[in-house]
């Protein structure tokens, strides 16, 4: 088995979100592969595709642009092996994005793909083609400080199929990032392959890498990867932060994403600067405060919100 993992430098010029393998019986042990890579530019040139039986090949991108700022690219590329037996396909994309949080440097780092391909005597066991994806690739947001994605594999020959995530390995057995972690949950169920990550405990971008295992009558029959990006961002614009009503006679409300500003400040002053309100984080409820000024006099005040990644001042007019 080659472990090497190498890739041609007219690919350099991308910049990796997102990539999957997999792979389709043709004939005997003929065998086409597809990878799909989710780029920040189009893709430069050629790959490096190692098939694991001590060959290798080169294979040339198309690309589609997707729009705002994304390209989608396929490759594909056609191995025929000797005979039966197990063998760790491994393709280099090129460069990932900069700044990924779960893998230091990861600019510097090659985007790499695997999948197992195992080869049965097919008068014994048949041939092997690896699970669909119905979902479309793509790099995901989180929303509410929670990410959901459901993957809908669907096997074409009827073969029962496992989801685990894992760490994401340069070459085998050393592996180069972990699962990042999560304030409730991060995980995917094994049988539906529906991915929870419940609030993660630092803003940024994650490259997520899932395995999907292929059984059939209990006789492990290979795998494949789809490695995603995800951006946990907490840039948000000053506008999605609202207050109201304005004018206000008891009640006036500030709607907002808590789980973007978990700890904030709120501080009321009057038209001199006298500070007549403060609130914080922790003596509010989530998402929409509502907050009492019916015991302040008729007149201009300023709502100062406060938080480490924003601030904001509002106009309120108190009746």
């Amino acid at each position: 088995m080659l472990l090497l993992v190498c890739f041609c430098n007219a690919a350099h010029s991308q910049r990796i979100m997102a990539g999957e393998i997999s792979y389709t019986h043709v004939t005997n042990f003929t065998y086409e592969f597809r990878i799909n890579t989710l780029s920040e530019t189009i893709a430069g040139g050629l790959i490096y595709i190692i098939y694991g039986d001590g060959t290798s090949d080169y294979v040339l991108a198309s690309s589609e642009y997707t729009g705002e700022g994304k390209y989608y690219n396929t490759y594909l590329a056609e191995h025929t092996y000797a005979g039966p037996g197990m063998f760790q396909v491994y393709v280099n994309c090129g460069p990932m994005v900069e700044g990924i949080k779960n893998i230091p440097e990861s600019i510097t780092k090659p985007f790499t793909l695997v999948v197992d391909l195992v080869i049965f005597d097919y008068l014994t066991l048949g041939y092997n083609s690896s699970p669909v994806c119905l979902t479309a690739l793509n790099d995901y947001t989180i929303v509410n400080g929670i990410c959901q994605a459901s993957f809908n594999d669907y096997d074409p020959d009827g073969d029962s199929l496992d989801f685990e995530l894992c760490n994401y390995n340069l070459y085998p057995g050393i592996p180069y990032s972990t699962i990042p972690p999560a304030t409730n949950y991060i995980g995917i169920e094994p049988l539906t392959g529906d991915f929870i990550w419940d609030q993660p405990v630092e803003y940024g971008l994650y490259l997520i890498h899932i395995k999907v295992n292929e059984f059939r009558g209990g006789i492990y029959f290979g795998s494949t990867m789809r490695t995603l990006m995800i951006d946990y961002n907490s840039e948000l614009e000053p506008d999605d932060i609202q207050l109201y009503p304005v004018p206000a006679d008891e009640i006036v409300s500030l709607d907002f994403n808590y789980h973007y500003f978990r700890d904030y400040t709120i501080e009321i002053m009057n038209e001199v600067g006298q500070h007549v309100l403060h609130l914080n984080s922790s003596t509010q409820n989530p998402d929409i405060l509502s907050i009492d000024v019916s015991g302040l006099p008729a007149a201009v005040y300023y709502l100062n919100f406060r938080s480490e990644s924003l601030t904001k001042t509002f106009r309120l007019v108190k009746l």
